[in-house]
C-alpha cells in the first residue's frame, strides 16, 4: 500500500516567448528562436525548478522547445531528450498571419475557435490527444516517483491533459496556457491523477 502514495511530478511547460509577432502562426517550421523575454519567463521557471530534483526532461523537437529545455536543464543538472509525441500540433496555417487565415480559411479558422474537437484541416484534434496521452503512460510507466519536466507547446499540452483527464476537447480555449506557463500533473504509482496544478509564470517563485 506503501508504494501506491509513491507520487509521480510531471511538469508540463508551454515553450518561452518566442521572436515574432504573436498574430503570427508557426506551426512546425524551423527557426522561431526564443526572445529575450522568452529567455528570461524560462530562466525563472527553471529557478523555479531548481530544488524539485527533476531527473529528466522531454521537450519537442522543435528550436523553442529545445531552447526553453535547455535552459532547464541548466539550472536544474538534467538532460534533455526530444520526442516527437510532444511535437506542435500539425496544422494547415504554419507560415501565416491571423488576419490571414480569417481572410483564406474563415469557415476552419472558427471550428478551431469554437468547436475545435471538430477540426477537419490539419493534424485532428483527437490524434494530437492520443499522442501526449501515449506519451504520458510511458512516462508514468518509466519514471514511478521522479519529477519530469515536459516541454511542448500551448495546444499540445492543453489537448493532452484534457485527454488524460477524459474531457470534452473544446474546452481547449478555456484552459490558460501562456509562454513559460507550466502545468503540474501529479500521479501515483498506478499512474492515476491525483491532482492537476496551473502556474502562471510571471507568479512562479523559488523556494
Amino acid at each position: 500500500m506503501k508504494s501506491l502514495l509513491k507520487k509521480t511530478n510531471v511538469y508540463l511547460v508551454r515553450h518561452g516567448d518566442v521572436i515574432g509577432r504573436s498574430d503570427f502562426l508557426y506551426g512546425r517550421l524551423p527557426g522561431y528562436p526564443l526572445s529575450q523575454t522568452g529567455v528570461k519567463q524560462i530562466k525563472r521557471v527553471g529557478r523555479w525548478l531548481t530544488f524539485k530534483e527533476i531527473s529528466k526532461i522531454y521537450t519537442s523537437p522543435l528550436l523553442r522547445t529545445a531552447q526553453t529545455a535547455k535552459i532547464i536543464g541548466d539550472y536544474c543538472l538534467a538532460k534533455a531528450v526530444k520526442n516527437n509525441l510532444l511535437n506542435e500540433w500539425n496544422h494547415p496555417w504554419a507560415g501565416l498571419y491571423i488576419k490571414q487565415i480569417i481572410k483564406q480559411d474563415p469557415i476552419n479558422w472558427q471550428i478551431h475557435l469554437k468547436n475545435p474537437a471538430k477540426q477537419i484541416t490539419g493534424e485532428k484534434a483527437i490524434q494530437v490527444a492520443k499522442r501526449v496521452v501515449k506519451f504520458i503512460k510511458l512516462v508514468a510507466k518509466k519514471h514511478v516517483g521522479q519529477n519530469i519536466v515536459v516541454v511542448s507547446h500551448a495546444d499540445t499540452i492543453r489537448y493532452g491533459l484534457l485527454a488524460w483527464q477524459k474531457k470534452d476537447l473544446n474546452q481547449l480555449h478555456h484552459w490558460p496556457l501562456e509562454t513559460g506557463d507550466v502545468y503540474q500533473l501529479i500521479l501515483n504509482q498506478a499512474g492515476k491523477t491525483l491532482a492537476v496544478k496551473y502556474f502562471k509564470n510571471s507568479k512562479l517563485k523559488n523556494k
